[in-house]
């Protein structure tokens, strides 16, 4: 068997198997966070009901790091908004970091927010992570002391294109036209 990455949307089909690599990854790879705090992101912010809405109604893009079947990283991030496609959780095991995955979840969720129109990429993280989004093109806008939950965020941004209107309003302007 080979140890090849896969990078695939998932489905709803992945729900369960990726349910419970998120609860464990929230609980295990951000020690930024209380156990309460933990809880409360899987048990409240983010339940499995959530992500089974936003995959139905395509809100949010869960992309799944694969190998030999076996999730081992992911990334959520909102659908576009105004042309900006914002990361909520970029997870890769352990296990697998140094291996390259990252980069291609990253790679994979800048071609996603292409096609549905989007200019630019934001995401927060930990200062664990600066030098690794650096080197993946992103701009360090600055760090935002006791942000969220109490940890400080650094706060990224890459340009992925121009911003145009017909891009970023393109569902709203298909409205307009065919009300006209």
């Amino acid at each position: 068997m080979t140890n090849q990455v896969l990078i695939k949307k998932a489905t709803l089909k992945d729900l369960d198997k990726f349910y419970k690599f998120f609860s464990r990854s929230i609980k295990t790879q951000f020690p930024e966070y209380s156990f309460a705090t933990c809880r409360f992101f899987v048990e409240f912010e983010s339940p499995k009901e959530s992500f089974k809405k936003w995959l139905e109604k395509d809100q949010k893009l869960l992309l799944l790091a694969t190998v030999n079947g076996k999730i081992v990283g992911y990334l959520l991030a909102a659908s576009p908004y105004g042309g900006v496609s914002m990361a909520n959780w970029i997870v890769v095991d352990d296990k697998y970091q140094g291996k390259g995955i990252g980069s291609k979840l990253l790679q994979e969720w800048e071609k996603e927010a292409k096609k549905q129109g989007a200019h630019k990429l934001h995401l927060w993280t930990d200062k664990r992570n600066v030098e690794f989004y650096k080197k993946r093109g992103f701009i360090y806008i600055g760090m935002v002391p006791e942000s969220w939950f109490g940890a400080d965020d650094c706060i990224f941004f890459k340009a992925i294109g121009e911003p145009k209107e017909k891009n970023y309003l393109r569902e709203f302007l298909k409205k307009q036209k065919s009300s006209k």
